[in-house]
């Protein structure tokens, strides 16, 4: 089945960054750069990760020019070795939104008790499907 495809005008990517110490870049990376750019990047979150890279994070930015900004801004954390982009050609499903996450009992669990910002004003929870569809969020 061909999926139609839609230019939402911005350049979405992941950086794959091979780290000394991958723990410290991911949480390094997310507390000076998670949710702050507003129109100009979005970086959602540094996942880390098993494999020839060990850290994985998402990046939507308004240009080529932000996008190259926020990999160097990165790129200069003491312990990255090295970043390599992989940028996204096509989308599936082609509206992003459309893929909400899925939060898992276990993560509710673990945000009960935690002071989380009220849905209004965290992104994660702003869109009607996510977290919303899930049964215990």
């Amino acid at each position: 089945m061909e999926m139609e495809q839609f230019d939402s005008g911005r350049i979405r990517a992941y950086l794959l960054i091979k780290s000394v110490n991958p723990m410290s870049v991911a949480a390094k990376i997310y507390k000076d750069w998670g949710e702050k750019g507003g129109d100009e990047y979005v970086v959602n979150r540094a996942d880390v990760v098993y494999g020839e890279f060990n850290v994985v994070v998402p990046i939507d930015a308004i240009s080529e020019d932000k996008l190259r900004e926020v990999e160097e801004n990165i790129g200069g954390i003491e312990d990255v070795k090295s970043i390599t982009i992989a940028k996204v050609s096509h989308h599936y499903p082609a509206l992003t939104y459309v893929a909400h996450g899925f939060v898992s009992e276990q993560e509710n669990n673990f945000a009960k008790g935690k002071k989380l910002p009220p849905p209004d004003e965290d992104p994660g929870r702003r869109r009607k499907n996510s977290p919303g569809d899930n049964p215990w969020g």
